[in-house]
């Protein structure tokens, strides 16, 4: 009889173990689902849960819908889930709608209320919000320019291990924006953003090493941080990169194929001085193969950006035919534009002008 009672509360006990029901929340659910990036999911869990009030899964639902995640963008709609989470108090709730704000997101752009909403929102200790409003205050945005409570707010993210809060505080030490330059505490925060992946900053210690005035100098440890940067689409670091490989700097050889690679990522990336020299690599034939009709493009790219020497550039190919049909009109076209732009200072353009009108003075434009 013992035995038997025995064996009944053991099965019991296995009984409750195997049934026990999985308590996992809707909220877990839909974070779980959208941290791991399994969009289907998340946008029905979270929809579920934000529907009852859930302010997380509402902060969610926003950024699906500001990004496009499994639904089509649509920044009224992520804006709506914003405000919803934000009138709860939910910190990054409050942030998002902030950022809204400051971009004019699916509303007309308002710095005022951007500046209200990453306040309550930094207050509660959330570092992004801390970094943007440290943003506000160093730029003026929606408030006077205040170096001080900048480095105030960038120091709050900065020791909770924000990496943009920490960069920024580097960049304020170096150039001494709200309190004494330290070039030494630049560079350790410099090193605490670099160290989680922070770009600007990996630039920043590639540029300290190569100095060599606060840490000892260092060309291979430069052009390593260099290469982080460059990877993470820093144009900053892709353009030096590409110089460096085009002058044979920093104990590097001479490598043109290296240099128009680097320059065509920032080129890609819309930096008009990038532009230029991916148009002159293809030029010349400089690491890329002699390409007329390609240089005419790049050149074009950086032309529509202002850039006078494109401007100038492209007066000459249509003057010449070179990667283009000639076509003198549109060669004056080039050059007026270039004067419009440069005035006193663009006497070659006007001599151009007059050596094609000499030669040829029935064109349309002399």
């Amino acid at each position: 009889m013992k035995q038997y009672a025995w064996l009944l509360l053991l099965l019991s006990c296995f009984s409750y173990s195997d049934n026990k029901p999985n308590q996992t929340s809707e909220s877990e659910n839909c974070q779980y689902a959208y941290d791991n990036k399994f969009y289907n999911r998340a946008l029905i869990t979270c929809l579920s849960a934000a529907k009852k009030g859930d302010a997380s899964a509402q902060s969610n639902l926003g950024y699906m819908y500001f990004y496009g995640n499994s639904v089509q963008k649509d920044d009224v709609i992520a804006l709506s889930w914003f405000r919803k989470a934000a009138d709860q108090g939910y910190a990054k709730g409050q942030s998002s709608l902030g950022y809204m704000y400051a971009l004019g997101k699916g509303l007309p752009q308002d710095y005022e209320k951007a500046l209200f909403w990453y306040k309550k929102a930094a207050k509660q200790g959330y570092t992004k919000a801390q970094s943007n409003l440290g943003y506000m205050y160093e730029f003026g945005e929606g408030t006077p320019k205040d170096y001080v409570k900048a480095l105030l707010w960038y120091k709050k993210a900065a020791v909770q291990g924000d990496a943009r809060g920490q960069s920024n505080l580097g960049y304020m030490y170096q150039y001494g924006k709200g309190v004494q330059q330290d070039n030494v505490l630049a560079f350790y925060w410099y090193h605490k953003a670099a160290d989680q992946g922070g770009a600007f900053s990996q630039k920043k210690l590639g540029d300290m090493y190569r100095g060599g005035k606060v840490v000892k100098q260092n060309y291979a440890v430069a052009l390593s941080w260099y290469h982080k940067a460059a990877e993470q689409d820093n144009v900053s670091a892709q353009k030096e990169l590409a110089s460096i490989y085009r002058r044979g700097l920093l104990g590097v050889k001479r490598d043109y194929a290296h240099s128009a690679s680097w320059y065509r990522k920032a080129a890609e990336q819309g930096d008009e001085h990038s532009q230029l020299s991916v148009a002159r690599a293809y030029y010349k034939g400089e690491g890329v193969k002699q390409d007329y009709k390609m240089a005419l493009t790049w050149y074009l790219k950086a032309a529509e950006q202002g850039h006078g020497r494109a401007v100038e550039k492209l007066g000459y190919m249509y003057s010449h035919g070179l990667g283009v049909t000639m076509d003198y009109s549109k060669a004056i076209s080039w050059y007026r534009k270039l004067i419009d732009e440069d005035g006193d200072d663009s006497y070659d353009a006007i001599e151009k002008i007059s050596e094609i009108c000499d030669q040829h003075p029935t064109t349309t434009g002399c």
